[in-house]
């Protein structure tokens, strides 16, 4: 009964410390889900475009940075860092290229729906 008594006193700021970083865990999930629907989108454009314009697939899509980022920048995202390295946006096999400042991606992952 000692293990239970020395435990109560915890619970009550253990469910509160849960409670308050769980609203900051889904916010950067949202956030990443959030990016990861506009880059898409960004990328289908693209593809779209290169269709219809010059009657051909692309076989990269490059989305330059500055164009995610100001996208970002309209509701309120300011840091992408931790989008480029989140296991989302991994798994969805975007590449984030420092050096060119894009992202890329194979445009056959982009489904044209």
């Amino acid at each position: 009964s000692s293990g239970i008594n020395a435990e109560w006193p915890l619970r009550p700021g253990m469910k509160n410390m849960r409670h308050t970083f769980a609203k900051y865990l889904s916010y950067k999930k949202d956030n990443n889900e959030l990016l990861m629907f506009i880059l898409k989108q960004l990328a289908k454009d693209q593809v779209v475009y290169s269709r219809s314009r010059f009657g051909d697939d692309l076989q990269n899509v490059e989305i330059p940075v500055d164009e995610l980022e100001e996208k970002a920048r309209q509701i309120n995202i300011h840091n992408l860092q931790p989008f480029y390295e989140s296991d989302l946006f991994i798994q969805n096999r975007f590449i984030h290229d420092k050096k060119e400042k894009s992202t890329d991606c194979d445009s056959a992952l982009i489904p044209l729906l």
